[in-house]
């Protein structure tokens, strides 16, 4: 908030701070202060309703949403987002139309409605494409890549995957490059390519690490741990246990549940683990997991 109140005497108007106020609240949602994120972006919406910028409120509406969902708020996100896209239709603008699209798709997808996903992903990454943003190229194809793997198209996903790897390295955007490599992972994984896989997810888990992208870093571990009792390895089951709950501690740090449409795979999962350790020896592993850190590069490393 200091850092925007600075910007924004800088800027001496109004819309100076809500400039200022989004940039440090993408910074907050970086970072996982989703709480910190959802606050910048809900002062930033207020001065771009005062002002009467149509095109300032349909972004800080996008934007609060995505910090709304990244809380597990999803009937509040829908609700920005619903209003964001009738802006993004009023104004015109291929960029805007793009980021509200594609923010609506992860919310349909965080409550499991993936039907017709694949032809909106496709229809936001048009718009982006027609907007000449790399940048939100690089997500749409991102999403759509993790998309076509969750549906078994492997051959479209790794095409998305690759061009969103090359295109988020060429802005510079290493926290998005993270969430396509954790898709080359799992599309990796799904093509029976074991070795790659886990190859693929320590690049995430370090870079994830490094960066302190801890929401990314909180599904890579859910992901690993799957595979370490699908794998059957040595100590797959502790392992896993100890994989989950450090990804739990970072969500509950975060602030940032699982979205509903994965919490059916983990309770199985869960269910799974204590069958295999008792009830006893995961509680035991669960609390290892939390006191070993959440920097992840255990889970492949023993």
């Amino acid at each position: 908030r200091r850092l925007s109140e600075e910007a924004g005497e800088l800027n001496q108007d109004r819309g100076g701070l809500a400039v200022a106020l989004n940039n440090v609240g993408w910074i907050a949602s970086y970072e996982g202060d989703t709480r910190a994120a959802c606050r910048c972006h809900r002062q930033s919406l207020e001065l771009r309703r005062e002002i009467g910028d149509q095109r300032g409120i349909a972004f800080a509406l996008g934007n609060l949403a995505w910090a709304e969902r990244m809380r597990g708020r999803l009937d509040e996100a829908e609700e920005r987002l619903e209003e964001a896209r009738e802006l993004a239709q009023r104004v015109g603008d291929p960029l805007l139309q793009g980021f509200a699209r594609l923010l609506q798709v992860q919310t349909q997808r965080d409550r499991g409605e993936t039907e017709e996903a694949a032809a909106a992903l496709e229809h936001s990454l048009a718009l982006w494409r027609q907007s000449g943003n790399r940048s939100g190229v690089a997500w749409a194809l991102t999403d759509l890549g993790h998309l076509l793997v969750d549906q078994g198209r492997l051959d479209e996903a790794e095409s998305r995957l690759d061009e969103a790897i090359a295109l988020w390295r060429s802005v510079g955007g290493r926290w998005g490059e993270a969430k396509a490599l954790l898709g080359r992972a799992r599309l990796a994984w799904a093509g029976n390519r074991l070795k790659d896989a886990w190859r693929e997810l320590r690049r995430v888990l370090e870079q994830t690490a490094e960066l302190g992208t801890r929401r990314v870093l909180a599904r890579a571990l859910e992901v690993g741990a799957g595979w370490l009792v699908e794998e059957g390895a040595d100590d797959a089951a502790g392992r896993s246990a100890r994989a989950l709950a450090a990804a739990e501690a970072l969500r509950e740090e975060l602030e940032c549940p699982l979205p509903p449409v994965q919490r059916g795979e983990h309770l199985a999962l869960v269910a799974r683990l204590r069958r295999s350790l008792g009830d006893e020896a995961y509680e035991r592993a669960g609390q290892e997991g939390r006191e070993m850190g959440k920097e992840g590069r255990w889970i492949v490393s023993g």
